[in-house]
């Protein structure tokens, strides 16, 4: 598990009970022939992060 660091920059906008609550992050990742059956979908995301 990883934590944010108290060290991080600091915003207006980020209050320290922001820092207090916990968050799940589900990542999954796509099988090599999902990739090439949906090719679209990753050049989509390619043009959205050059």
């Amino acid at each position: 598990m990883t934590t944010l660091s108290r060290d991080a920059p600091s915003s207006s906008k980020l209050k320290s009970w922001h820092l207090d609550r916990s968050a799940v992050v589900y990542i999954r990742q796509s099988t090599p022939q999902q990739v090439l059956e949906h090719q679209e979908s990753t050049a989509r995301c390619s043009a959205e992060n050059p």
